[in-house]
Order: C-alpha cells, then sequence, then structure tokens
C-alpha cells in the first residue's frame, strides 16, 4: 500500500455513493463511519467522517484536535498490527479519515455477541497481536507513541480475526526516556483510563499498559470494565481483587 495521502471531497463521496446510508457501518464519538471502495486504487476502505452537527464548540475543537493529532500520528506508522491510514480530506471544513477496511470490525463486537463468540485460541492471538502493537508504539517508532484510548472499541479485526490498534485521536508524542510533560487536556475512557493519568496528567506508556491490563481481563472475563459486577464489585478490576483475595 502506498504512502498516505490527501483526497478530495469528491472522490470520498464517490467511494460511497455519496455517503449513502446502505454503506454506513455505525458512528463514532465525532461523527458516521463508512464503508467504501476506491477505484483507483482497487481498494475497500473504511471513511471516518467528522460531523459538523457537534452539540458545541468545545465538542467541535476537540475533533478538530483528534483529526490533526491522528493524522500526524498515522503517517508515520507501519506495522501489522497498526490500523493502516490511506489519507485524509481537510477541505472547506470538511474533516474526513480514510483507513484500511477491518472486515470484523472492532472487538467489542465480539466480545458481546452471543452468535460470533471468540474461541480461546482466538482471544490469546488477540491479546498478543495489542501487545506488539503498543510494543512498537512505545519502543520501535522514532518517537514513543502513548496511544491514550487502548479498549475493545478501538481494536480492530480482520477477516481472520488478527487484531490491530486503531483511532489515534488521542495520542501523544514523546521522548525515549524524556521525562512526561504535564497535559492541560485528561481524555479516555471511563473503566479504561489509567487513574495516575487522572491525578498526575504526565502522558506515560505504562498508562497504555493498565488500560491493555484492563483488556486482557476483559478479553478472559467477558465482563465490561466499567460495570457493576455479580459481587456487588463497583467495576472489573475491583471484581478480579476480590476474587484473588478469597483464594
Amino acid at each position: 500500500m502506498s504512502s498516505p495521502r490527501g483526497f478530495d471531497l469528491h472522490e470520498l463521496s464517490a467511494a460511497t455513493s455519496n455517503f449513502a446510508d446502505e454503506n454506513k457501518l455505525g458512528r463514532g464519538g465525532f461523527g458516521p463511519v463508512y464503508r467504501g471502495y476506491l477505484r483507483d486504487l482497487d481498494l475497500d476502505v473504511a471513511i471516518k467522517v467528522l460531523s459538523e452537527k457537534q452539540s458545541s464548540q468545545e465538542q467541535s475543537e476537540q475533533g478538530l484536535r483528534e483529526f490533526k493529532a491522528e493524522v500526524k500520528v498515522m503517517t508515520q506508522l507501519r506495522h501489522r498490527n497498526i490500523v493502516k491510514l490511506v489519507g485524509w480530506c481537510d477541505i472547506n471544513k470538511q474533516l474526513l479519515l480514510v483507513y484500511e477496511l477491518m472486515a470484523q470490525g472492532s472487538l467489542d463486537k465480539h466480545l458481546y455477541n452471543q452468535e460470533s463468540i471468540l474461541t480461546w485460541q482466538q482471544r490469546f492471538r488477540i491479546v498478543l497481536d495489542i501487545g506488539s502493537g503498543l510494543l512498537y508504539l512505545h519502543r520501535d517508532c522514532e518517537k514513543c507513541i502513548v496511544h491514550g484510548d487502548i479498549k475493545p472499541a478501538n481494536v480492530m479485526l480482520d477477516v481472520s480475526h488478527n487484531a490491530k490498534l486503531g483511532d489515534f485521536g488521542l495520542a501523544r508524542l514523546v521522548e525515549h526516556g524524556g521525562e512526561p510533560k504535564t497535559t492541560q487536556v485528561v481524555a479516555g475512557t471511563l473503566g479504561y483510563i489509567d487513574p495516575e493519568f487522572i491525578n498526575n496528567r504526565w502522558p506515560h506508556t505504562e498508562s497504555d499498559v493498565y488500560s491493555f491490563r484492563i483488556v486482557l481481563l476483559e478479553i478472559a472475563c467477558g465482563k465490561r470494565p466499567a460495570s457493576r459486577q455479580p459481587n456487588g464489585a463497583s467495576s472489573l478490576l475491583a471484581w478480579v481483587h476480590n476474587l484473588y483475595s478469597q483464594t
């Protein structure tokens, strides 16, 4: 696949049959995602549209920040466990991101779908794939990349259930071995975000590792991390700690 490039809006409109409803794959935090076909590349893609109809100015600005962060980070990445960015569109306030199409969708849809239950072998391989992607981001890139939002909804599966990390809207570049810099914006997902990051506001690889541990527990237990558990525990992590203390 060639390097990511800019697209004209009419190219992406043609690829999705003018963003037809039948091509809509779902909706992300800032807009819909469509299936498309780029004829000149002979490539099926997923096109993420940043919606113009944000509920507030703050959301609109956050969406723009995430768009710029994702383009900046993902144009540098080449790894089998990272979703490939095909390109982007930034014309007349129209913001779109174009990715390789992941045929099996996101991991969260498989963890709680009784019609497509993952085998233990598939779950084990998915965990290895996520770890491989994180190792690349944290150690093998020119600058260390903190993903910032590791969760099943951001783990995409291809046709063979190989896992790839996606959605780098909250990613940050930090120097290898350098002191973390305090950020004014604490963003992430309830249940997965590292409590230490909330307290000290330092983007760090250890925060990604914390989130990865939560995802690992979720894959193994099939329970959502922020929901109340059967024994009354307030979270998946508390439930596991309670069970461990009883052994």
